[in-house]
């Protein structure tokens, strides 16, 4: 290193150590706070294609001889349009000297800008899949609450059709999962930002569905943030509902009364 790089390099040293520590700072709070795709994001962003790589890589290099026949066919596809752009040029006699070299970098320019469309595409979805998902449409309202009461309804729902194909309700959540009417898992859901995977419980496994009538047959895990549980019906509504009211409504002594101040 030169002289002038190492008075350079030892001005700019101090912020060099400042910036590195804003961004421990930054990556200890997001993991204390529990937003770690907030690192997730950008790591992705740029990083992405090494992790797609080391992800696709193990199980492409067993079918190397699947390759064979497209690697070929743009090997062919190169030869030809080397030697049709140099027939181009010296028919209409232009002193322009195109060689291998810029027909391999003209063909990689065209795979270049294939991918970079490819990848837009699919930045395109994902921004798309993101614009979904709970960190960005429960502004203002736990995000928790809304996920396990969305799931809560898909449940109770799925229940009205295994009712209608079996006459009674599912002896166990498990017998509604498997792809349909829902997939694997989705009996179990995390009722807050730091909380386990927990299963939603059945209050009438193997019941026979009364018509006109509504009575709880779905319990979500107590949520986390506020104590409540989410409660579902067998006409399909939902409602949160607190500790003190479950138990109540566990020991069958208080029908849900529409009209109460309980429901949310």
């Amino acid at each position: 290193m030169s002289a002038d790089n190492e008075t350079e390099f030892l001005r700019l040293r101090p912020w060099i150590l400042r910036i590195g520590l804003w961004v421990l700072a930054l990556v200890a709070i997001a993991g204390i706070l529990g937003m770690g795709w907030w690192i997730e994001m950008p790591l992705r962003l740029f990083f992405g294609w090494i992790f797609h790589l080391f992800a696709m890589a193990p199980p492409l290099l067993p079918r190397w001889r699947e390759l064979l026949f497209p690697l070929a066919c743009l090997a062919a596809a190169l030869a030809f349009a080397h030697h049709f752009l140099r027939w181009f040029f010296a028919a209409r006699m232009r002193p322009l000297i195109w060689k291998a070299g810029h027909t391999a970098a003209a063909l990689l320019l065209l795979l270049l800008g294939s991918a970079a469309a490819i990848a837009v595409s699919g930045i395109v979805h994902q921004l798309a899949w993101l614009a979904q998902d709970e960190v960005i449409i429960n502004r203002g309202r736990d995000p928790a609450r809304t996920l396990v009461t969305n799931r809560a309804r898909q449940i109770v729902l799925a229940m009205w059709e295994f009712a209608d194909t079996h006459g009674r309700y599912p002896h166990d959540l498990s017998e509604l999962e498997g792809g349909k009417p829902l997939p694997d898992g989705f009996s179990r859901v995390r009722p807050g930002s730091r909380s386990a995977e927990e299963p939603f419980i059945l209050l009438r496994p193997g019941g026979i569905p009364v018509p006109d009538e509504e009575v709880p047959v779905l319990l979500s895990p107590m949520l986390e943030s506020k104590r409540r549980y989410v409660v579902g019906y067998s006409s399909g509504a939902c409602t949160t509902m607190p500790e003190r009211k479950v138990e109540e409504l566990l020991n069958g002594l208080s029908p849900r009364n529409p009209g109460s101040d309980d429901e949310e």
